[in-house]
């Protein structure tokens, strides 16, 4: 080994190495043949981390991308658009709600048409269910309180067709509603309280009460939870209720 050793000091001071097969021939006339495995063996062995770090060592090359899963098209309830026509006043009378917008819900200038209750008392819904919302003309006094305006309209559960109230669930406390009368008076209120309840569970006298005693307010209420295809009903019932402001 030792005679290895001084042959290659001796081998790399005495001449220039130009290529590999002049090393090759070079290290043949200075060692023997078993010095000559055994350098062959290290540069073997030297080389193979030079391999594995060639082969791991990340490219600055663009990675392999696989093409990208086809992903079907999932169908986007559309939001209400709102539709502003002539829309018949419900009496002569200045006072009477002729209008209604609530900007928080998409609402803005949208007929109202008279609705009441049916002979077992429920109160009924707009004929244009899509665009109009109801309004509670002359209830009886045993029915609804002193300054309190009662209202319903209709929330869609059609995955492909928006319905008037279907923005109500984006109302907040403070959101405003803004009634028009036939005198072009435009009344804003304030909604209080907004409340989800189970359909069996509603509380219908405080739904048609004011607010506040002796403060004008009014009340919404529309459908809202699961849709029963059977019974073709909504599990629960969704309550706007605001005080006017100015």
């Amino acid at each position: 080994m030792n005679q290895f050793i001084s042959g290659v000091r001796e081998g790399f001071s005495h001449y220039y190495i130009p290529t590999k097969l002049h090393v090759r021939a070079t290290f043949r006339n200075l060692i023997s043949f078993e010095a000559f495995r055994a350098i062959c063996l290290l540069v073997a062995l030297a080389t193979v981390p030079m391999v594995f770090l060639i082969q791991f060592t990340p490219s600055s090359a663009t990675p392999f991308e696989a093409p990208a899963a086809t992903v079907a098209t999932l169908k986007v309830k559309p939001f209400y658009t709102p539709t502003e026509t002539n829309c018949p006043q419900l009496d002569d009378k200045k006072t009477t709600p002729h209008l209604i917008s609530i900007p928080g819900a998409s609402i803005k200038n949208n007929c109202l048409e008279t609705i009441g209750i049916d002979s077992d008392g429920v109160l009924g819904d707009p004929q244009d269910i899509w665009n109009n919302i109801g309004y509670w003309l002359n209830p009886p006094a045993v029915y609804v309180k002193p300054n309190i305006s009662i209202f319903t309209c209709h929330t869609s559960f059609n995955p492909e067709r928006a319905a008037i109230c279907d923005g109500l669930t984006r109302l907040a406390v403070s959101d405003t509603v803004i009634i028009e009368l036939n005198s072009g008076q435009k009344l804003t209120y304030a909604v209080q309280d907004i409340k989800t309840t189970a359909k069996d569970q509603v509380d219908m006298n405080e739904f048609v009460s004011p607010i506040e005693f002796g403060r004008k307010s009014l009340s919404i209420m529309t459908c809202t939870g699961q849709y029963d295809t059977q019974t073709g009903d909504a599990s629960h019932r969704l309550s706007i209720r605001a005080v006017l402001i100015n």
